[in-house]
């Protein structure tokens, strides 16, 4: 190879690496095209999927177990699944299965890292310490509802962080997320949806990307448990206000059934709940006030 033919091969090479999704590092500008990484609706019929609708802007992923593309392994077990808004550099919600078997056991790894589905250079930059701001780094699926090491990793993703008061992230929050494991201790599947509702505040991360400060989170429960009298699936939701003040353990003040979730925050919950019960018991289901068993 001639030195002119050389130096083309070297100049090619190098922009081939330049444009790989995973040579995007920190400290690079984010990429030109902010989209395609995800899927734009998704597409398996899990139960605990919301609705996802096509060209919102927003992109749906899949972890493994290991932390991987779910889809990129076809014997993997489903972890917890997405929905990104690129704007406001936070998941708009978390979904996922839970029973004793999915926690495992192990412990909180607190490695936080960038998730490996997109481009480090469109998510948080909050590896080494949080906002700077006061935030915490608030998970939307529990490190404690993974606990096997590799599941757990996942858990500290940047993609399942957003800023959250500590008083609140360490408070009633945490309160309900013990609670939501006591439900799926109890039952053979709990379906789970967490998601936050966006505000007009933001804070910057440390590559000044203004990340979305959540005016509220809530939960979608969907169980299921074979054969009991309260009926195999049951569905409740809680809706929390943004609020530090909320004492630890009143929660319980926030259970709606999932209807009324859906009129506070606009998503359609457990979309493809219908395929399982019948569409006529799936409204049931979702419109029903929460029963005695959820104050377990």
């Amino acid at each position: 190879m001639d030195i002119k033919h050389f130096i083309i091969f070297l100049t090619i090479a190098s922009a081939a690496l330049c444009s790989c999704h995973e040579k995007v590092t920190p400290d690079d500008p984010e990429p030109d095209d902010k989209y395609g990484y995800g899927l734009d609706v998704a597409t398996p019929h899990w139960l605990e999927l919301p609705a996802t609708k096509a060209g919102d802007g927003k992109e749906w992923f899949a972890h493994d177990m290991g932390g991987g593309d779910y889809f990129a392994n076809r014997d993997a077990t489903r972890n917890w699944s997405f929905y990104y808004d690129y704007k406001s550099f936070i998941s708009l919600w978390v979904a996922y299965p839970l029973n004793a078997g999915l926690m495992g056991s192990g412990s909180r790894t607190d490695a936080w890292g960038y998730d490996p589905l997109l481009p480090m250079g469109l998510q948080q930059n909050i590896i080494t310490s949080a906002y700077g701001t006061g935030h915490s780094r608030g998970h939307q699926i529990p490190s404690a509802d993974r606990l096997d090491r590799a599941a757990n990793v996942s858990t500290f993703y940047a993609t399942n962080m957003t800023p959250q008061d500590p008083d609140f992230n360490g408070g009633v929050w945490e309160k309900l997320e013990s609670k939501v494991r006591t439900y799926a201790r109890a039952c053979d599947t709990l379906y789970v949806v967490t998601g936050s509702v966006l505000s007009s505040t933001t804070v910057p991360d440390k590559m000044h990307h203004l990340v979305n400060v959540p005016a509220g989170y809530y939960k979608a429960l969907l169980r299921y448990k074979k054969g009991d009298s309260a009926g195999e699936y049951i569905a409740c939701g809680f809706y929390l206000p943004h609020d530090p003040s909320i004492a630890s353990k009143s929660f319980m003040d926030y259970i709606m059934s999932v209807d009324e979730l859906k009129t506070q925050t606009g998503i359609d919950f457990f979309k493809y709940l219908p395929e399982v019960v019948g569409a006529d018991k799936a409204r049931e289901i979702l419109a029903q006030k929460p029963g005695t068993w959820w104050n377990r």
